[in-house]
């Protein structure tokens, strides 16, 4: 397992990827995680810092 580090830019997880295995992200400013296109959703746990996070809407 590896914990993920967003500085700059965009994680985007689409179709089943997944960062459910990680352990952790951390979102820093002028940083981006977004989940918003994936399939099944994911988990992340621990979610921290002060980047942004697009969760997307599910029905």
């Amino acid at each position: 397992m590896v914990a993920i580090d967003v500085k700059d830019g965009t994680l985007a997880l689409t179709g089943n990827g997944s960062i459910v295995d990680s352990r952790g992200v951390t979102v820093n400013s002028g940083g981006t995680c977004d989940i918003s296109g994936t399939t099944s959703g994911t988990s992340v746990q621990p979610l921290a810092g002060t980047g942004d996070v697009a969760l997307g809407a599910r029905p």
